[in-house]
C-alpha cells in the first residue's frame, strides 16, 4: 500500500511527460523546418539576382565595345530590353549628360557604369520582375517576407513583410545587394501547435484513463489489505478455538474407550486446522518453513494422496522429468498447493476424467522473471475449462464459481500466495470445453547440500 498510493502521480506525470517531450519535439522540428525552408528559398533568390547582375556586366561590356551608332544602336537597346525582362530600359549618355540612345523612361532604380572617352550607360531595373518571381516561392498564407536591396539601403523588390525573429539572408553580386527571407514566428510554429494539440488529444484521455485505473487498483488493494487482515483475525481466533476444542478431544480420546462421536469431532477438528491454515496461507501469516525438495522424490511420494482426493473416477498420471531440478519450497504448502488443484480439477471434470500432472526444468527465460531459472509442476485437466472473463480472479481469495457450500474460494488463493512466497508464480491457461493447465513456477535451490547430490538420483517417476 505504501507504493500504490503514488499510482495516481505516476499516471498524471507519465502522460504529462510524453506530451512536454512530444511538444519540445514538435517546437524544435518546426523551428528546424523553417531555417531549412528559409535557406532554401535565400538560395534561391541569391541564384536569380546573380543570373540578372552578370547578364548586367555583360550588357556594360557589349555596350562598350560595339560599334553601332544611330537607329541601329536603338535597335540593339530595345532587343536586350527583350531579351533580359529584368531590365526596363536602358540610356546611353555622353559626356555632357545629353542622351545618345535610350529605349524609354529610366525607372526608380538604376544602375551605371562609365564609358571610355566619356559618358555612362544606365539601366533601370524592372522591380515588378523579381516581385513576381518571389511571389513563385512562397504563398501568402506562409507570411513569408522576400526582398533584395542594394548595400547603401535602397530596396529594389519587396514581397510580404520581413520578420527578423526568423530570417536567413546572403550577399550576391560581389556584395553590392543583400537578398533576404523571413518568416513570422506565427506561421513558423503552426506546425507545432497543430501537433501538440493532437499531443493533448492523446495524452489528456490517456492520463484520464491511468488515473481512473490507478484508483480503481487502490481501491482493489485496500479491500485486498482489509480482507488480509479480517481473514488474519478470524484465522488466529478459529485456531485458538481449534485448539481448546483439540486438546479436550485428546483428554476424553485418553480417559474413555474410542467413539464415532469423538472421532468424528477429531476429524472437524482437523478439516478445521487445515481451512486454518489455508487462511492464514492466503492472509500470508502462515509461517512458511522453506527446505531443499527434490521434485523426483516429493511428487511420487504424494501421488496415491492424489488419487484419493481425486477419486476413482479420475485418474492421476504422474510425469517428473529426469532433470527436474530441486527446489527451495515449504514442502507442506506444496503438498497442500497440488492438492488444492487436483480438488479442484475433479469438481471441474464432474468426478470423470484425466489428471496430468508434470514436473520439469524451466527453459531459460521461461517464468515470471527471466533471470531466476525455475522448475514448472503443470496440472492439467480435461474439465469445463474456466471462461476468459473471469481467469484474472480466479486466483482471488474467496472467489469461486462453485455452488454455494461446495467450495471456500481458498483453493487457488493459496496456491497463489504459496507460489509469490517461494519467489516464483503460477500461470493458467484454460479452453472453455477442453481443460485447464495450472502451472507452478518454483525456483531452483541455490545451495543443495552434498547428501542430496551425492545421493542416486531415482527413476522417472510414471504413475497412472
Amino acid at each position: 500500500m505504501s507504493q500504490e498510493k503514488f499510482f495516481p502521480a505516476l499516471a498524471l506525470a507519465l502522460p504529462l511527460a510524453l506530451f512536454c517531450a512530444g511538444s519540445w519535439i514538435a517546437w524544435r522540428d518546426a523551428e528546424r523546418n523553417a531555417t531549412e525552408r528559409l535557406a532554401a528559398i535565400t538560395q534561391a533568390m541569391a541564384d536569380e539576382a546573380e543570373r540578372a547582375f552578370d547578364a548586367n556586366a555583360t550588357v556594360f561590356r557589349e555596350l562598350e565595345r560595339t560599334p553601332v551608332r544611330g537607329d541601329a544602336l536603338q535597335e540593339l537597346l530595345s532587343a536586350i530590353c527583350e531579351r533580359l525582362p529584368h531590365i526596363r530600359a536602358i540610356t546611353i549618355r555622353d559626356a555632357d549628360g545629353f542622351v545618345v540612345a535610350s529605349t524609354g523612361i529610366a525607372g526608380k532604380f538604376r544602375v551605371s557604369a562609365a564609358r571610355r572617352g566619356g559618358g555612362f550607360t544606365e539601366l533601370a531595373l524592372d522591380a515588378a520582375h523579381f516581385r513576381n518571381f518571389y511571389k513563385r516561392l512562397a504563398r501568402a498564407d506562409d507570411e513569408i517576407g522576400l526582398r533584395i536591396a542594394m548595400t547603401d539601403g535602397r530596396v529594389l523588390a519587396q514581397v510580404g513583410i520581413s520578420n527578423p525573429a526568423y530570417s536567413a539572408s546572403r550577399a550576391v553580386g560581389n556584395r553590392q545587394a543583400l537578398v533576404s527571407a523571413s518568416q513570422s514566428p506565427h506561421a513558423v510554429l503552426a506546425p507545432w501547435r497543430q501537433r501538440t494539440l493532437i499531443l493533448a488529444a492523446i495524452a489528456l484521455p490517456s492520463a484520464v484513463a491511468l488515473l481512473c485505473v490507478s484508483l480503481l487498483a487502490i481501491r482493489r488493494a485496500r479491500r485486498l489489505h482489509e480482507q488480509t487482515l479480517t481473514r488474519s483475525g478470524i484465522a488466529h481466533d478459529f485456531n485458538n478455538v481449534l485448539n481448546v476444542i483439540g486438546c479436550n478431544a485428546q483428554l476424553l480420546r485418553h480417559r474413555m474407550t474410542e467413539s464415532a462421536e469423538l472421532g468424528a469431532i477429531l476429524r472437524a477438528v482437523d478439516s478445521g486446522a487445515r481451512l486454518t491454515r489455508q487462511l492464514l496461507s492466503s492472509a500470508r501469516r502462515q509461517a512458511l518453513h522453506p527446505q531443499v525438495v527434490d521434485l523426483r522424490r516429493a511428487l511420487p511420494a504424494i501421488s496415491g494422496l492424489l488419487q484419493s482426493i481425486a477419486g476413482p473416477g479420475v485418474p492421476v498420471g504422474l510425469h517428473v522429468a529426469p532433470d527436474t531440478p530441486v527446489i527451495w519450497a515449504d514442502l507442506a504448502e506444496l503438498e497442500m498447493a497440488l492438492l488444492n488443484l487436483a480438488a479442484n480439477a475433479r469438481d471441474a471434470m464432474n468426478g470423470r476424467g484425466q489428471l496430468e500432472v508434470l514436473a520439469r526444468a524451466a527453459e531459460p527465460g521461461e517464468g515470471p522473471d527471466r533471470r531466476v531459472a525455475y522448475a514448472i509442476i503443470s496440472v492439467s485437466d480435461c474439465g469445463q475449462g474456466i471462461p476468459p472473463e473471469i481467469l484474472s480472479r480466479v486466483c482471488d481469495p474467496f472467489f469461486t464459481t462453485k455452488a454455494p457450500g461446495r467450495g471456500t474460494g481458498l483453493g487457488l488463493a493459496q496456491v497463489h500466495d504459496f507460489c509469490e512466497q517461494a519467489g516464483g508464480g503460477v500461470q493458467l491457461e484454460s479452453d472453455v470445453g477442453v481443460g485447464t493447465t495450472v502451472s507452478l513456477f518454483l525456483p531452483q535451490a541455490l545451495a543443495v547440500s552434498e547428501a542430496i547430490v551425492r545421493a542416486p538420483a531415482s527413476q522417472p517417476a510414471e504413475v497412472a
